[in-house]
């Protein structure tokens, strides 16, 4: 589905966290406004919140240029609340809706080479590893039952993810890393704490950082989650790029499970 780009873009962002529903209104790379909502009333309060948003600052959702959601990976129940929402709701108006995928968003807002404030103003949310070719930046999320997913920024700024059982996910990186000539890596993510001793000892060869301070052995302050300030940036400009765009999204969930079946194991995508 295309539009007609307009001067000004109003829209809506919205994403599950671990422990929220953000909802924000944004107008170009700005985020004018947002609100927060405990993911427990989600499926009764979301929509009259976002209601309450848009009439906030006088608006409807006629004049909405699209939405955007972060697409996960995320506590599965509450990233369909949201997908499941904002799906209805181009369903009944027809607004064209982005997908933004929440690791990739993550590791380039905390990318290792960080940008200036200035450089930050520039209507490119996106920056490249590049002057630092040693350092990547790498993104670990809690998947539950001792798995990760991970994002990871590469020197070149190629962005990949997966998932996996810490037990073997670290150490397959390490390989990974090294082979690839990795010398610090930039830790950021609500696993990293989760599994912060599995790290020391896995990753052991490599220069640790979070956030690009050094591990302290006190508890560490780490970003947990993309922001919806991220979300919306992405999304915006996907908008002014993309020829095209969806009508109904789909979870970014990248784990897989295994179901028992006459007793035989067989892999399903969830």
């Amino acid at each position: 589905m295309s539009q007609q780009k307009i001067t000004h873009n109003y829209y809506l962002v919205l994403q599950s966290t671990y422990d929220l529903i953000e909802i924000g209104l944004g107008v170009d790379y700005t985020l004018l406004d947002q609100l927060s909502l405990n993911k427990m009333d989600a499926n009764r309060n979301l929509i009259l919140e976002i209601n309450n948003l848009l009439l906030k600052h006088n608006l409807n959702l006629e004049q909405l240029s699209f939405i955007a959601t972060n697409l996960g990976p995320a506590p599965f129940t509450s990233l369909r609340v949201v997908i499941v929402t904002v799906n209805g709701l181009a369903f009944a108006t027809g607004i064209p809706l982005i997908g933004v995928n929440g690791l990739q968003a993550f590791v380039t807002e905390f990318n290792a080479n960080q940008p200036t404030n200035s450089e930050k103003d520039i209507q490119s949310p996106t920056f490249s590893n590049s002057s630092n070719p040693n350092t990547i930046t790498l993104a670990l999320l809690n998947a539950y039952n001792q798995d990760a997913y991970y994002g990871i920024l590469d020197q070149a700024g190629n962005f990949t993810a997966g998932w996996g059982a810490t037990s073997e996910l670290l150490i397959s990186l390490a390989a990974r890393f090294k082979s690839a000539g990795v010398q610090k890596i930039n830790l950021i993510g609500n696993g990293v704490n989760l599994f912060l001793a599995k790290i020391k000892q896995d990753l052991s060869e490599f220069e640790l950082s979070i956030n690009n301070s050094e591990i302290s052995e006190a508890l560490i302050i780490i970003p947990q989650y993309c922001s919806l300030k991220q979300v919306a940036q992405l999304a915006c400009e996907d908008w002014l790029t993309q020829p095209a765009f969806s009508a109904q999204l789909q979870p970014l969930y990248l784990k897989t499970v295994q179901t028992v079946v006459n007793k035989n194991y067989v892999k399903h995508s969830i």
